[in-house]
């Protein structure tokens, strides 16, 4: 399982060793949930930065909005263009 996620890792330019850290979840353009104990660097309608363990990833897009926020789960919502990881 771990070779496969690495060869797809390597396909989508995905930064190696991303699946140590927090799962994302895509499920449309209009929405996206992280799920790792993470914290909110910056907010507003068209960019979200959150840090989550080594990673920091950020959400670009209009409209976008934390629609749910607990400990483990954030939950992106709005027309998301562009997700960046550092």
């Amino acid at each position: 399982m771990n070779n496969c996620f690495n060869k797809i890792e390597n396909l989508a330019e995905i930064p190696g060793g991303l699946n140590e850290d927090f799962s994302l979840e895509i499920y449309s353009a209009n929405e996206a949930v992280l799920i790792s104990r993470a914290e909110i660097k910056e907010l507003d309608d068209s960019k979200i930065k959150i840090s989550s363990g080594k990673r920091t990833i950020t959400f670009h897009g209009d409209d976008i909005i934390i629609s749910c926020y607990t400990q483990d789960t954030i939950k992106i919502c709005g027309n998301l263009h562009l997700i960046e990881f550092e």
